[in-house]
């Protein structure tokens, strides 16, 4: 009879680090199996904590996704603001922000914990404005680091955002598959030349075009 693998023993963890444990935990899972097959008694076995304490810190299982999930997306948000302010007006710096929001989206699994989330119909009834803010963030910047006549339009410089987002979600979830459908050997390689490919695309979108409408 095989070994029953044993539990982490509980410890008594302060309320900051019971919270960043849990959801360790759960981002872990979401990554692997999606919102559909969590559960909390699980996430707690994990932890090494009770299923009442998780619920203490969280509430219900609901919350407790979200959370995760939150979290998750702060983070990427963070690493985008910072590749923001410290890009310069050039392709190589629009890769690199590019390159940010892939290794949270691909290789993180955030792409498909936020793909879960939606087709679950976990995600919140008031739309995140994330998005937005980016844009925003983009637009300022893009108004003070180019001379474009006539000036660039907020319109504009959202959709070449959305055009960042849907591929990049796009890449993050399909890409490989994708790119084997159309006939590329080379993978890794391809991946790589579209992800440059799109950086140069959006910087001149973004330092030498506006929209007409």
């Amino acid at each position: 009879m095989a070994a029953r693998k044993s539990k982490p023993p509980r410890q008594r963890r302060d309320a900051e680090t019971a919270r960043r444990e849990i959801l360790d935990a759960v981002e872990a899972r979401l990554r692997q199996s999606g919102p559909a097959a969590l559960r909390i008694a699980d996430v707690a076995a994990d932890v090494g904590v009770s299923h009442p304490a998780v619920l203490h810190h969280f509430g219900n299982r609901e919350e407790l996704i979200r959370a995760a999930i939150t979290r998750a997306v702060d983070g990427l948000q963070s690493q985008l603001v910072e590749g923001m302010a410290q890009a310069k007006p050039d392709a190589d710096s629009t890769l690199d922000v590019i390159g940010r929001l892939l290794d949270g989206l691909e290789r993180k699994g955030y792409a498909r914990m936020l793909a879960w989330i939606v087709l679950s119909g976990l995600e919140p009834e008031t739309p995140d404005s994330r998005i937005a803010f980016m844009t925003q963030l983009v637009h300022e910047k893009r108004c003070q680091e180019t001379a474009l006549d006539p000036p660039p339009t907020l319109q504009d410089t959202r959709k070449t955002v959305l055009l960042i987002a849907y591929a990049a979600f796009g890449q993050a979830i399909f890409g490989d598959f994708v790119l084997r459908s159309s006939g590329v050997s080379d993978v890794k390689t391809e991946r790589e030349a579209f992800r440059r490919w799109l950086a140069d695309l959006v910087h001149a979108q973004l330092v030498g075009s506006t929209d007409p409408t």
